[in-house]
């Protein structure tokens, strides 16, 4: 046999040789299909599909027996032919591994490969920048990485944060004519002096940062007097969609002006509490976070609440910042925050990563690990993942 370089054919011959132990399954013979030329522009693909069943140890009247027959016959193949891509695949009941990927015969072989050939294991491994990718929630994906990311702990607090009017300038009552009164001592809602009024409420300093999601946010009031009348009353609370909005002035209409979140929650009052307890609305977790989410809202702005009549003739007589400040109304907002973390760890020891054949025996050993041949299980164990308890 003439000398060989270490080339494709090299490997598969080698690889046939070992064969003649192997007797799984019956067979019958074995076909090759053998084609090629020295001028093709496209190579062929072709597959060997070799018989290693007990019946290939036939010697048929003679002393060569018919695995050691084809395997000669194998290697002269191997040996002569040029410009085909070769395979080699064991057949067994039902199918059979590859025992080696179609390959372009005269293709040299890097170490690993060979290796990795006479392990009897075939490997691929990445070989551009496009193979491998990351895709985060929202879609984006990432070509160019150094490296991957298995796994991005987000971890979360929640967070309440009170705010109380501080300004007799800060809550105000607007009549139907759209006079203001900023100066009372209570805030009547929603009808004062036998008048239906829109309330307004601004808070400065809402400690809220920008970005996080609002969970549950209210408003709550101290009953100030008993009401003249304990019906109930519907009244839809809104926000000025504005960043940072102003007191209110004496200007006409300077609650009833303001434009208005899109997001509002109707509240309707059917209790009426005793003087000295609390009135609490619905959750306006929507209405806050319109405008938490506004491109110019930052911690510590202020945020004004409108609230408007929409049914009913009940009255709850509420205290203003002029007649008690430590009970003027308050908002309060639960919000949580989380931060994305990246936590990148590697496998450390070969220990931690290993290949078991379905015959159960495992090697732990290799330079490269197999994630698609047929049988057979690839483990990974990665050890120091800094993923703290509770993250999601």
């Amino acid at each position: 046999m003439s000398s060989l370089t270490n080339k494709a054919r090299v490997i598969l011959g080698s690889f046939f040789s070992t064969l003649i132990l192997c007797t799984p399954v019956w067979g019958d013979d074995t076909e090759i299909y053998f084609g090629g030329s020295t001028t093709v522009s496209v190579k062929p693909n072709v597959l060997f599909i070799l018989d290693t069943s007990s019946s290939m140890t036939s010697l048929d009247g003679g002393s060569t027996t018919r695995l050691d027959r084809m395997k000669t016959a194998l290697n002269s193949i191997l040996n002569n032919a040029q410009d085909i891509n070769v395979g080699l695949m064991r057949f067994s009941n039902p199918g059979g591994p590859i025992l080696y990927p179609v390959t372009d015969i005269d293709q040299a072989l890097t170490t690993t490969v060979v290796q990795d050939a006479f392990s009897g294991i075939t490997s691929s491994s990445i070989s551009s920048g496009s193979d491998d990718a990351e895709q985060i929630p929202d879609g984006t994906v990432t070509l160019n990485s150094s490296t991957l990311d298995m796994t991005s702990v987000t971890t979360s607090s929640t967070t309440t944060v009170t705010t109380q009017i501080s300004s007799g300038n800060d809550d105000a009552e607007e009549r139907a004519n759209g006079s203001l009164y900023l100066t009372s001592t209570d805030l009547e809602l929603m009808t004062g002096d036998s008048t239906l009024q829109t309330v307004g409420l601004r808070f400065s300093g809402v400690n809220v940062p920008d970005g996080v999601t609002v969970t549950n946010a209210w408003l709550e009031f101290q009953i100030d007097e008993s009401s003249p009348s304990t019906d109930p009353v519907t009244l839809l609370i809104s926000a000025q969609n504005a960043d940072s909005p102003g007191a209110f002035t004496s200007t006409t209409n300077s609650i009833t002006s303001r434009p208005k979140s899109t997001a509002n929650t109707t509240w309707e009052i059917t209790t009426n509490p005793a003087v000295g307890d609390s009135l609490s609305s619905p959750n306006i977790s929507t209405v806050v976070q319109e405008i938490v989410n506004r491109s110019g809202w930052t911690s510590g702005n202020s945020m004004v609440m409108i609230l408007d009549h929409v049914s009913g003739s009940g009255v709850r007589t509420v205290e203003a910042f002029n007649g008690d400040s430590s009970a003027a109304p308050k908002l309060h907002i639960t919000y949580t925050s989380g931060v994305a973390t990246t936590t990148t760890a590697n496998v450390a020891s070969s220990s931690d990563d290993a290949q078991e054949t379905s015959g159960g025996s495992v090697n732990s050993n290799n330079q490269s690990m197999d994630l698609v041949n047929s049988g057979e299980l690839v483990g990974i164990r990665i050890p120091s993942v800094a993923i703290p308890p509770g993250a999601s």
